[in-house]
């Protein structure tokens, strides 16, 4: 009897381990998904260089902290490739941007796949499964790598594209830092500055002309009413007239 209470208490023991873990599992599955988990892509030319494909991975961490998350390949086993396809040829070369991210809490990230696909006849008019391996890593305590499987399906064109093909491109573009942006506006701020104080520097220099013309006359004339300037005749020397705008003035020595 007792024995028998003793293994009944061990399955009920093991029972509720397996739906605690099972319950676990699914909670973190939960945080953890990648889209889309299923997607072809066609028309990919064998260009001899990486080429962009179209559909990008979107990678979600619905956690509370960041999580480290690595992607690679791996060709499917032959009984899982799906109908109409074969398996992924060595000679095909994969990389991601990034193949390493930190996904922050609460968010997702965008991860760009590029394909290298030799430019070989032999590589046209093909149909391959992939399959594209999303790790979340855990963190220290966890013990577990909880892993998305993406099946990828790439179908070439029927010809080889011509050569030098504007579609070919080595790597995406990478978006632009915030310090390099904070520099460019610190530059544009700057020569706006030097514009405006040269600006108002040449104005002020333009007024203080126009006084000075203004008050010479006006000084030349009162003196020769005070007798302090000799008459226009008995000058050796008569300056020409500048004109100014509307006003001009002669200077006599």
């Amino acid at each position: 009897m007792r024995i028998g209470s003793f293994k009944g208490a061990l399955f009920a023991l093991a029972v509720i381990s397996l739906i605690l873990f099972a319950s676990t599992v699914a909670h973190a599955q939960a945080e953890f998904t990648v889209s889309p988990s299923d997607f072809t892509i066609t028309e990919v030319p064998p260009m001899g260089t990486p080429y962009i494909l179209s559909q990008k991975l979107i990678i979600w961490n619905r956690d509370s902290v960041p999580r480290t998350v690595l992607i690679t390949v791996e060709a499917p086993p032959t009984n899982a490739i799906s109908l109409g396809y074969e398996s992924i040829p060595n000679e095909i070369g994969f990389n991601f941007y990034p193949a390493t991210i930190v996904v922050k809490g609460n968010s997702f990230a965008e991860i760009q796949i590029l394909v290298d696909i030799p430019r070989w006849e032999s590589m046209t008019g093909q149909k391959w499964e992939v399959w594209i391996l999303v790790e979340r890593q855990p963190l220290p305590g966890e013990t577990s790598v909880l892993r998305s499987i993406v099946r990828m399906k790439i179908e070439t064109t029927s010809e080889l594209p011509p050569i030098g093909d504007g579609g070919t491109i080595t790597a995406p573009a990478p978006a632009p830092s915030g310090v390099s942006i904070r520099l460019t506006i610190g530059i544009v701020i700057l020569i706006a500055i030097l514009i405006a104080c040269v600006t108002i520097g040449v104005a002020i220099l333009l007024v203080r002309r126009r006084k000075a013309v203004a008050i010479r006359p006006h000084s030349l004339h009162s003196g020769r009413a005070n007798g302090l300037a000799k008459p226009p005749e008995e000058n050796a020397f008569i300056a020409p007239f500048y004109h100014l705008g509307a006003k001009s003035c002669s200077v006599s020595f």
